[in-house]
């Protein structure tokens, strides 16, 4: 069947409708302004989404997974690649390859997903029966109170690290490979810091020889007792 779709581009504004037929390359769809936010809501809202089919999404790029502003549940497969879901700049949760993902977006809430690497991926709505399982979104947002419920600053970071790395980390000969990195604006938003005290938890980690870049690939290496830190 032939689908339309919407994409958003920061500094261009809602662009011109796209028919395509099967696969969507999301190259120029980014969310960066509240105002391009809200008007690729309002484009949104009267266009039919491409769920049931494989969408690639580039490195920094968003689509939006639905909006249905009563809540709802969907079904999320990653096929490959890494992902923020997020309400605008509020992060939801972290996705990556696997089985079968059952999300359930609270009322009032557009959730979006955010590509940390390039990403394929399918989702659709779930039925009702699956609305009794678990909840990524639920699962992750009590990882992050839970985290945030420290007092300093460099313990959240640690935290959010041991997290990020149990699950979607890749045990390799180094010690544990988290294959996306964050920028220091979104680490001092998983943990409630201002930015400078975020980069000042990250240069710590850093200066301790726990975390530095992958000489190769995108993302962190952290050492092998890293996950057992208290």
């Amino acid at each position: 069947p032939k689908h339309r779709w919407t994409g958003i581009d920061s500094n261009l504004g809602i662009k011109s409708h796209l028919s395509w037929c099967g696969g969507l390359s999301a190259d120029n769809i980014a969310l960066v302004t509240p105002s391009a936010f809200a008007s690729w809501l309002r484009a949104a809202a009267r266009q039919t989404f491409c769920q049931g089919c494989v969408v690639e999404i580039k490195v920094a790029q968003s689509v939006l997974l639905s909006t249905d502003t009563a809540g709802t549940w969907l079904q999320l497969s990653i096929i490959s690649g890494f992902g923020r879901l997020s309400d605008s700049e509020l992060t939801l949760a972290f996705v990556g390859p696997g089985d079968l993902q059952l999300i359930r977006i609270p009322a009032g809430c557009a959730a979006c997903l955010e590509a940390l690497t390039d990403l394929s991926v399918v989702w659709g709505d779930s039925p009702e029966v699956c609305g009794l399982g678990d909840d990524l979104i639920g699962d992750w947002m009590l990882r992050l109170l839970r985290l945030r419920s420290h007092s300093q600053a460099d313990r959240r970071l640690q935290s959010l690290f041991q997290a990020l790395i149990w699950q979607h980390g890749c045990r390799i000969g180094q010690g544990y490979w988290l294959p996306f990195p964050l920028s220091h604006g979104r680490l001092a938003e998983l943990i409630c810091s201002t930015r400078p005290t975020a980069t000042r938890a990250l240069q710590q980690l850093r200066q301790s020889g726990q975390l530095r870049d992958h000489p190769d690939k995108p993302g962190w290496l952290f050492r092998p007792e890293f996950l057992t830190l208290a």
